[in-house]
């Protein structure tokens, strides 16, 4: 069939084959209610299903229902669906065959439009071009109904409140598997067109309460909206409310504005929910008064904290266990405009021979206004914004957050050194489409210093380059990142896709380049401080790409691909060390240590449990794919393959093969492994084990860079963490 209906078709399917015989077989063997061990009573509970008797009737309406299915919204009039019952003896079972016989598609060969009311034709025809209709499609119920759908809005959206689709009629006369179709727009009666409404008052409900609805409140007048509360003061400044209205009173009823209208005032997070309540005006029958009511949240302070577990080992005898926990305080309405402050506080530690290995601290607080404010106009992104999409940039004005940050953020790893970074920003966030989110930040100021306590480690100058005191700045632009989820409609297959670029530094550097093409000077700018910090100048892009393909309820198939790549410019050979990939770890590649792979083809740097992993690089390829099955009881099963490494831009002479090249393929980690889960649904248990069957070196064994069949269940490596890996 040379349409997508196979899945379609399936749907229809109304008895399902058992998940496997042995759950079967085990609800026959314990069938018994009067045995009270607990094994039995465990595997009644959570491993026994009762076999699914084959119903005929249930085949017969399933077969009707794909018929119908075809014929009516896949434009195959004259398809049949029969079926065929397979009996299998030997395990006593019976299969079900659907055969589908489709026949010949009909298809579109024209399209008219036609409406009595002459406003309404003249709608029409202007909008026909954006028909669900169109020339030499197939035929099918499904594209009518979007078509009613469309042209009920257009009518809507023009003053036409009342318009409802069951005053669109569909006409048709086919040949030759051709068909001419007719769309007739009915007046309310032969005498009578459709009402047309313009928008009466606007009352605004600032802080309505259900239960309290009657008490006393009172009224005020602002730019034609009538706004009425309970509290002396307002609870929201009614200037934010006026500016998330986009319908006026004197319009034209438009049923989009009305949505745009309630979607902005949702985003106002000081309000529970929000209603929009529509009345024919009594002294004017023409017009529509609209009550905009506006329920607030019961606390202003909301708090939430949770936990987290991880173990990893770097071999049979050394490993880390790891736990930490986080808490955040948000106010939803910090200075009566809706902005929403948010501070957070983390901190998350390894363990490792009962003492501290590694700690991480991070302190953030961030306030986020519910509009973009003027300062994006003096961005770099403005221009190009406001010119190559100006339908997005005025979504954005609308729709999009000014999100100012203060950050703190601690790293120490096992008395070997300590980094400390003090960032502040100023971004936006909004969200282009139901499946988009966009993050930028226009102006970031971050400064990373690092204390080295143990300098006999850190033989390797890109270490020590990279652990240097930096300054990172964007003054016009610092990173953009998008976020893109799929459709949450079609479950069996789900994607999303996160990509972002950020810079440091780049308008001193332009700065930097013009000067010195005016004075004729070939210097870079530095910093005169005592501490020897510099200016940090990089490109760093990623991007990421997850999906989802579900065979059945029971098992799937995940997959990830990451490519990251940064490029140090001017003066600096390395990005600074918290703005490097690492590879490796619980949520990378299971069979090596956290940051205990690469960079390159460098072999491995723990060769003793006393030395401590800390490689990273300029550059990251990793690719991982897993196949995920259901076991019994709340356990879930996994078998995962797990590729890729870590690479430095630049070269440096005592890091052989460290360099990203045109060989980086050879360079390849590679690390299987399998896995097992606990499933409580809100909580996901997470143990993995991982082998290192590929290294991204030649190993002297086997002189290859296969570890070779006898060592590949050697130096397995044990993880345990929260919820998937990816």
């Amino acid at each position: 069939m040379l349409f997508r209906s196979y899945e379609e078709l399936e749907g229809f399917i109304k008895q399902k084959r058992n998940r496997n015989r042995i759950n079967v077989y085990a609800y026959f063997k314990n069938q018994d209610t009067s045995d009270t061990l607990w094994h039995n009573r465990f595997i009644r509970k959570y491993v026994a299903e009762e076999p699914n008797i084959l119903d005929e009737e249930l085949v017969r309406s399933t077969s009707l229902e794909m018929e119908d299915f075809l014929r009516n919204k896949r434009g195959f009039y004259n398809a049949r669906v029969e079926y065929k019952l397979i009996y299998h003896p030997r395990f006593r079972e019976i299969g079900v065959d659907y055969l589908v016989y489709a026949g010949k598609r009909h298809r579109i060969r024209s399209v008219q439009f036609y409406a009595e009311d002459s406003i309404l034709n003249s709608l029409m025809q202007n909008a026909k071009d954006e028909s669900f209709l169109v020339e030499g499609d197939p035929v099918s119920s499904l594209s009518y109904e979007y078509e009613r759908t469309r042209l009920t809005n257009l009518f809507q959206n023009n003053g036409y409140s009342q318009f409802i689709p069951n005053y669109i009629e569909l006409t048709g006369d086919s040949s030759n598997y051709q068909v001419d179709l007719k769309i007739n727009v009915l007046n309310v009666n032969p005498e009578v067109g459709h009402p047309r409404f313009t928008t009466g008052k606007i009352n605004v409900f600032t802080d309505f309460n259900p239960g309290k609805a009657s008490d006393s409140t009172a009224t005020e007048t602002i730019d034609s909206l009538q706004f009425i509360r309970r509290f002396i003061n307002y609870l929201v400044k009614p200037e934010v409310i006026s500016s998330k209205i986009s319908f006026k009173q004197g319009e034209l009823t438009n049923k989009y504005k009305q949505q745009e209208t309630y979607n902005r005032l949702s985003q106002l997070s000081p309000y529970k929910f929000v209603m929009i309540r529509p009345s024919i005006d009594s002294s004017d029958l023409q017009k529509i008064n609209y009550d905009l009511i506006l329920v607030p949240k019961p606390k202003l302070w909301e708090i939430e904290y949770g936990l987290e577990l991880n173990y990893t080992t770097f071999n049979q005898n050394d490993q880390l266990f790891g736990f930490g926990g986080n808490i955040s305080i948000e106010n939803n309405n910090l200075f009566g405009g809706a902005e929403r402050y948010v501070s957070s506080l983390s901190a998350n530690s390894d363990i490792r021979y009962l003492d501290l290995y590694e700690i991480f601290i991070t302190n953030s607080n961030s306030i986020f206004i519910p509009k973009p404010i003027n300062w994006h106009k003096y961005s770099a992104f403005y221009p190009v914004f406001r010119l190559a999409l100006p339908r997005q940039y005025t979504r954005f004005k609308q729709y999009a957050q000014t999100r100012t940050s203060l950050n703190a953020y601690y790293h120490s790893l096992a008395e070997t050194f300590d980094i400390l970074t003090v960032n502040t920003s100023l971004g936006y966030q909004y969200r282009p489409g139901e499946q988009t989110l966009v993050y930028l930040d226009q102006f970031t100021i971050d400064y990373h210093t690092a204390t080295i306590y143990d300098t006999t480690l850190f033989n390797e100058p890109y270490i020590k380059n990279s652990l240097s005191p930096y300054l990172l700045t964007g003054f016009l632009f610092d990173d953009l990142t998008i976020a893109i989820t799929s459709n949450t409609k079609y479950r069996k297959f789900s994607w999303n896709i996160s990509a972002g670029i950020e810079f440091s530094g780049l308008e001193v550097f332009l700065f930097n380049k013009l000067y010195n093409q005016i004075s004729g000077d070939q210097d870079y700018w530095t910093l005169k401080l005592n501490d020897g910090t510099k200016l940090a100048k990089y490109f760093k892009t990623q991007f990421e790409y997850r999906n989802r393909l579900a065979f059945s309820s029971q098992s799937s198939l995940a997959s990830r691909l990451f490519i990251g790549f940064g490029i140090p410019y001017g003066d600096n050979s390395i990005l600074p060390y918290s703005k490097q990939f690492y590879a490796g770890g619980t949520q990378s590649i299971r069979a090596w240590p956290t940051r205990g792979l690469g960079p390159g083809g460098h072999e491995d740097v723990i060769l003793s449990e006393d030395q401590v992993a800390f490689q990273k690089g300029d550059i990251k390829l990793e690719a991982n794919i897993e196949y995920r099955f259901d076991l019994p009881w709340y356990f879930e099963g996994a078998i995962f393959v797990d590729a890729g490494n870590i690479w430095l831009y630049n070269e440096d002479e005592n890091l052989k093969d460290a360099r990203f090249t045109k060989n980086f393929y050879k360079q390849i980690a590679v690390g299987p492994g399998y896995g097992l889960r606990l499933n409580f649904g809100f909580l996901i248990v997470r143990f993995d084990i991982g082998y290192k069957w590929r290294m991204p070196y030649i190993v002297e064994e086997t002189n290859s860079y296969w570890v070779g069949r006898s060592n590949y269940l050697r130096d397995p490596n044990l993880t345990f963490g929260l919820d998937y890996s990816f």
